[in-house]
């Protein structure tokens, strides 16, 4: 009875045996026939550990249906025969297997791609992309291709691109633009992420496979977000490029106009601005959210605080403030080409100073100068010397520090005036194009300006003249005009004696800049000034003193004297 039993335990050992490496020998033969592993032995050895197995179970069939006994001696010497022969098999495939770990485990992993050994690498790329490791990840990368060639770069390209803008985004608030511009380029090359979006067909993005992971409406605001960026770190043709594939991937995204418009309207140039922003509010229409445009952006475009637009409204108010400072007395005739007639009033040039233009004459009580005529396109009263309505039309104040000596001007605000105030040559106010009235009330100012700058860069250079005139505003008894007419008098007399007028209180103008920080933008906006409106002045200055700026030196004529060697 024991026998038996013992008998029964051992065939049913046995049969589940023989199944297990049945089975086992259909898996491992699939799993190599599937992979990409070339070593000739461990295939030689998967396939006849496939004969074996697949063989066996119908080989003992057969057998026993022709002797027509289930357990005959025959069959027990063939099963034991087979038995033998795929333990040995099995025995030389688990060497080879384990001399060729590394290839089994990646084709494993190649035929799995959904299991968590992929997700656990992927998991570590972008803990490295999140902390900014990403010149390591080509290393890494090349070290997880052994065991796991499918990662997938679609994935970790997008989440790059999210973290590349938050870590940028973050880089502004620590760092100069420069830096935070070479960080932003690094990121984006680091895993080619930027050659991905250049081979990426946006105007077909929902087909593409990073759709999967980014919406096209999620797409298209990442983008815009990067290249409202672009913008800010100074890099138009990448900001270009972003608003091209971002309106490309969503034509009715109107955020990329507004990240556009207010970045561009950030940096002064407020006709430019007016542009996009009114690309952005049609976008807006069109969707139906006209309520969700700011009130700022509204009344800028409404009021139409831009260009022409505004050069005309502020200019032909400001006529009518300012006479009182121009000379009036005059014959007027048709043929007359060195008056203006305005308002019934004939005008000949204009003799006010800068402060009197911004904020009136102190001697009439009607007069508000330009600060009064923003004041009225505004809506706002009008006050004497106040700054209020400059701030709000511009955002900037126009003075950054007002000393006892004089009112220290803020170089933004003059390089704001530069973008947006000087208006077209062609523009017409009352009747008079602008070159006109440039010709008939400004050019002698504006040149007297330049004059007197080319004569000090030209003698003395300014900033050390402006340190000694800083030095000497210190001292109890300082009077400026006497200052500058004892020490300025004599040179600026040599100009004027040969055609270029220049009284010393001009050269005081430019040591103040020099002192108050805004000497380079206001030379800048002479100069554009002068570009626009009276290009050949410059041009005549250097050419009557050119022997004082290009003083003649002997010089070696190395031709000229080979010819008479000769």
């Amino acid at each position: 009875m024991k026998s038996k039993s013992l008998k029964k335990v051992v065939k049913s050992i046995s049969m589940a045996s023989v199944l297990f490496l049945s089975v086992t020998s259909l898996f491992v033969s699939f799993i190599f026939f599937k992979s990409d592993i070339t070593d000739i032995d461990i295939k030689v050895a998967s396939y006849v550990y496939l004969v074996g197995g697949l063989l066996f179970i119908p080989f003992v069939f057969i057998i026993s249906i022709i002797t027509g006994k289930r357990e005959s001696k025959a069959l027990h010497y063939m099963k034991g025969g087979f038995f033998v022969l795929r333990l040995i098999v099995l025995v030389v495939l688990v060497f080879f297997f384990i001399d060729a770990f590394s290839d089994f485990n990646r084709s494993f992993h190649n035929m799995f791609p959904t299991s968590s050994f992929h997700e656990k690498n992927i998991l570590i790329l972008e803990n490295m992309i999140k902390d900014d490791k990403r010149d390591e990840i080509s290393l890494k990368i090349f070290r997880m291709y052994g065991k796991d060639p499918n990662i997938d770069y679609t994935r970790l390209t997008c989440f790059s691109l999210k973290q590349t803008l938050i870590q940028t985004q973050n880089d502004l608030n620590n760092f100069d633009k420069d830096e935070v511009a070479r960080s932003f380029t690094r990121r984006l090359k680091a895993l080619n992420d930027y050659d991905t979006l250049l081979r990426t067909d946006f105007v077909n993005y929902t087909k593409t496979s990073m759709a999967d992971y980014i919406p096209a409406e999620e797409m298209s605001d990442l983008l815009s977000e990067y290249m409202n960026l672009s913008l800010i770190l100074e890099m138009p043709e990448l900001s270009d490029f972003f608003f091209r594939i971002s309106t490309a991937t969503n034509p009715d995204n109107p955020k990329p106009y507004l990240f556009k418009g207010k970045t561009i309207y950030d940096q002064n140039k407020l006709k430019e601005a007016a542009n996009w922003y009114g690309l952005y509010m049609e976008k807006m229409k069109k969707e139906g959210k006209e309520k969700h445009i700011s009130k700022e952006i509204k009344r800028f475009m409404e009021l139409e605080l831009y260009g022409d637009s505004l050069h005309k409204k502020l200019y032909e108010k400001w006529f009518y403030d300012q006479p009182q400072e121009m000379f009036e007395y005059g014959y007027w005739d048709e043929e007359n080409q060195d008056s203006l007639l305005i308002d019934g009033k004939i005008i000949q040039w204009y003799v006010g100073y800068s402060y009197e233009a911004l904020f009136g004459s102190g001697s009439y009580d009607n007069s508000y100068g330009l600060s009064g005529c923003v004041a009225e396109i505004l809506d706002l009263a009008k006050v004497k010397k106040d700054t209020a309505p400059f701030k709000q039309l511009s955002g900037i104040m126009p003075y950054s520090y007002w000393s006892e000596a004089f009112k220290y001007i803020n170089p933004e605000f003059v390089k704001w005036v530069r973008l947006n105030l000087i208006p077209s040559p062609d523009l017409t106010i009352h009747g008079y194009t602008c070159q006109k009235i440039y010709d008939v009330l400004l050019e002698f100012q504006v040149r007297t300006l330049k004059t007197a700058q080319m004569i000090l860069e030209l003698n003395t250079g300014v900033y050390g003249e402006a340190k000694e005139y800083e030095i000497r505003m210190s001292d109890h008894d300082f009077y400026g005009p006497g200052y500058l007419n004892e020490h300025y008098s004599e040179l600026v007399n040599d100009y004027s004696l040969r055609g270029f007028y220049v009284h010393p209180e001009d050269i005081g103008f430019w040591l103040r800049r020099a002192i108050d920080g805004s000497y380079e933008e206001c030379l800048a906006t002479i100069d554009e000034i002068l570009k626009r409106y009276d290009p050949d002045f410059t041009e005549s200055f250097y050419t009557v003193f050119q022997d004082e700026i290009y003083p003649e030196e002997e010089y070696y004529d190395e031709e000229e004297d080979y010819y008479e060697g000769d």
